[in-house]
Formats: structure tokens, sequence, C-alpha cells
């Protein structure tokens, strides 16, 4: 089964930054209020002085837990930004295994080619290995699991998103051990002969 990774329930990175540029934003607003309290203060409000005081201690309250609360939050928003960071990996790496599996897969002939020259490869080599699975999801990758490419080249159908590239791909790079294998056997059992080797 696919590892995935679950999407958090809590709010979401955004939702905290907005939370956070509300918090910033209190207390300008506030100042405007005690402001505006002033003014009234100034018109003989009676309930002005009271509602200024008030708004004055809310306002000392904020700015001293301002620079908590701030990291509080940042904090938070970098944690949830990692996690759906790994969110969008991971559904994006599902997306590219779903149109793997979707693509146009290899036919017969290409299947039966690339086992063939397989085949052949194990012969010249005279190699004791395994036949591959055929009932495996990915031929390609039972196939080349078997062969040294070498790093280079295994990493190339690594890389090829599709089933059906990575096996015509194979057959290639099969086709090319088959020859120079067979090439350099042609030539050592002709030097063996008679001490060299005769031009064709």
């Amino acid at each position: 089964m696919t590892a995935t990774i679950t999407a958090p329930n809590a709010a979401t990175s955004q939702q905290l930054k907005d939370r956070l540029t509300a918090l910033e934003r209190q207390p300008a607003i506030l100042r405007e209020q005690i402001r505006a309290a002033r003014q009234a203060e100034a018109q003989d409000d009676p309930s002005a002085t009271a509602r200024r005081a008030g708004l004055e201690i809310k306002l000392e309250d904020l700015e001293s837990d301002l620079p908590t609360s701030r990291a509080e939050l940042q904090a938070q928003i970098a944690m949830l930004e990692a996690q759906e960071e790994k969110v969008r990996i991971a559904i994006s790496a599902e997306r590219e295994q779903r149109e793997d599996d979707a693509d146009e897969a290899a036919d017969d002939e290409e299947v039966e080619r690339a086992l063939d020259l397989f085949r052949r490869l194990a012969e010249v080599t005279e190699a004791d290995v395994d036949e591959p699975d055929l009932a495996a999801p990915a031929l390609s990758f039972e196939l080349a699991g078997r062969v040294d490419f070498g790093t280079e080249l295994k990493q190339e159908l690594l890389e090829l998103r599709s089933e059906r590239a990575r096996l015509l791909r194979l057959a290639e790079l099969l086709d090319r051990a088959v020859q120079a294998v067979t090439l350099e056997r042609e030539v050592r059992d002709r030097a063996s002969g008679n001490g060299k080797v005769s031009p064709r």
C-alpha cells in the first residue's frame, strides 16, 4: 500500500497567517478607539472616560502579550507549512504514479522482445540468473534488477515514468549488451585458435 500523509485537521497555515495579521493590526485599532474616546471626553461624554481607560488597559495588555503571541503563531505557521509541503509532495507523487499506471502498456511483441533479449544475454554470458516474475506489475524493473547496467543507466530507467518507455529502453540496452558479449566471444575464440585475430 502506498504511504500517504494525512493533511492536518487544524487551521491551515494561511488561516494562521490571517490571524497573525489581524493580531498585528489590533494595537492600531485600539489606539484609534482611544483617540475617539478622548474626543468624546472633550465633548463631555459621561461614558467616554471609562471607555478610554478600559481601552488603554486592553492596549497595554495586548502590547505586553504581543511578542509571545506573535512567536507562538509564527512557530505554528512554520510547522503547518512544513506539513502542507509534505502533503503536496505526497499528492504530486501519487498523481505521477497514477499517470504512470494509466500510461500505455507495452504490447505483447515488445514484452516478448525484451524477454528474448534478456534470455539471450543470460545464455551468451552463461549466467545463472533467475527468470523474471512475469506477473510483476513492472516487468522492466524485474529485468533491470537482474542485469548490472551500472548506476547511470539504471537511474535513467528509474526516471522514465512510462512502463512501456522503460521496457523499450531496456530492450535497447539488452540488445547492445548481447552484441557486445557476442563480439567479445568471437574475438576471443578466433584469437585462441592461432594466437592472432584475423580480420573478418
